[in-house]
């Protein structure tokens, strides 16, 4: 029983990490897009890095669920920990075989 208990939790972790981070790429490419947005919106302005500071403070939400740090490195909104950033187009949802396998 404890086993099958071992494998059910390890399988669990496995799950909970994939939705962590498949919910920091789409909190970011959602940044992304709001950002964007403001840069283009407000008698162009150019971006800097202070400035992209003050509108993540501003932003007020949580992008990263393990709270790591978001930048904005070259038109794309990244995180340190999650680096599988979807550079696809703006429709495309990330659905393909990452190859995550769960632990049994």
């Amino acid at each position: 029983m404890a086993i099958l208990a071992s494998i059910a939790v390890l399988s669990l972790f496995g799950y909970i990490q994939k939705v962590k981070t498949e919910m920091c790429n789409r909190n970011m490419k959602q940044l992304e897009k709001m950002y964007n947005t403001y840069l283009l919106t407000e008698a162009d302005v150019e971006h800097t890095n202070v400035l992209f500071a003050e509108y993540l403070r501003e932003y007020g939400e949580e992008i990263c669920p393990n709270d790591g740090d978001i930048i904005y490195l070259e038109g794309n909104v990244q995180c340190n920990l999650y680096s599988n950033h979807n550079k696809k187009g703006d429709n495309d949802v990330e659905e393909e075989d990452d190859g995550w396998v769960p632990f049994l």
